[in-house]
């Protein structure tokens, strides 16, 4: 449980160049709640290496501060974020595996959008919408280590987030993109990470497909001080040396380049 408390004054002026506030348009908030969350986890052993697995998770905010910034009154409403994972795992010496369906959803999203008129181009408005995201997905957790000093890890996702409650009116006309698919998110999230130890020394490679080839790697070495280079889509490159001591402190250096 967490308590959360907003106090201070805004205008609903619309914000214009050259803007004086008005004082006698000034409003003021006090606002405070109390905010709660948790999990709860459940392992049931059907085997000695394998079994079934159950979580969820429950989370809670209102309003932050920054809400009070635009020319509208905010929706202080509680958000709410309940995420719920089934599945199963298998564990052995070289091989490990954990696959489970997740649900979750949140509600209270904001999108403010600049619309026109598609029969008149020289109307436009601004829309304030509020609205939910669902999102139901599978994920597969692969972790083997087929010989001394190799290591594999593999981690796939599929998802499928879609708007929830997303209604608007504009220009006389009702809008609606319920349960269509999010924009910008990824529906196939991939990762590949091979590593090889020997003795102080580390490889490691790290391969990402984001529904398309977007390939991502990297290499470490490490010993008393670790050197690292990192090239994604052959855009950039970056390289960075540190120092770092294994105790109480901790000390760092890094020098960035870009292609």
């Amino acid at each position: 449980m967490r308590y959360h408390k907003l106090k201070g004054d805004y205008y609903l002026m619309p914000r214009t160049p050259d803007l004086i506030f008005d004082p006698s348009q000034k409003t003021y908030f006090d606002n405070n709640w109390f905010h709660l969350g948790g999990s709860i986890n459940a392992v049931y052993k059907v085997t000695k290496s394998a079994g079934i697995l159950a979580d969820f998770t429950y989370t809670e905010k209102n309003g932050q501060l920054e809400s009070y910034s635009g020319a509208v009154a905010p929706n202080m409403a509680k958000t709410k974020s309940p995420l719920a994972a089934f599945g199963l795992y298998f564990n052995q010496e070289k091989f490990s595996l954990v696959s489970q369906a997740t649900y979750l959803t949140r509600n209270n999203y904001q999108a403010r959008l600049n619309l026109v008129n598609p029969s008149n181009v020289s109307q436009s408005e601004v829309a304030t919408v509020f609205y939910d995201i669902q999102t139901l997905g599978w994920t597969t957790d692969i972790v083997a280590t087929p010989f001394k000093g190799f290591n594999l890890h593999y981690l796939i996702t599929f998802q499928d987030p879609v708007y929830k409650n997303y209604d608007f009116s504009a220009f006389g006309n009702n809008y609606s993109y319920n349960d269509k698919n999010v924009l910008e998110v990824f529906k196939v999230l991939m990762e590949i990470d091979p590593s090889y130890t020997y003795g102080h020394f580390k490889v490691w490679a790290s391969f990402q497909d984001l529904t398309s080839v977007h390939l991502h790697w990297k290499f470490l070495l490490i010993s008393d001080s670790k050197f690292y280079f990192d090239k994604k889509n052959n855009d950039n490159c970056r390289f960075c040396f540190f120092s770092e001591r294994y105790h109480a402190g901790t000390t760092s250096q890094f020098y960035d380049c870009k292609k």
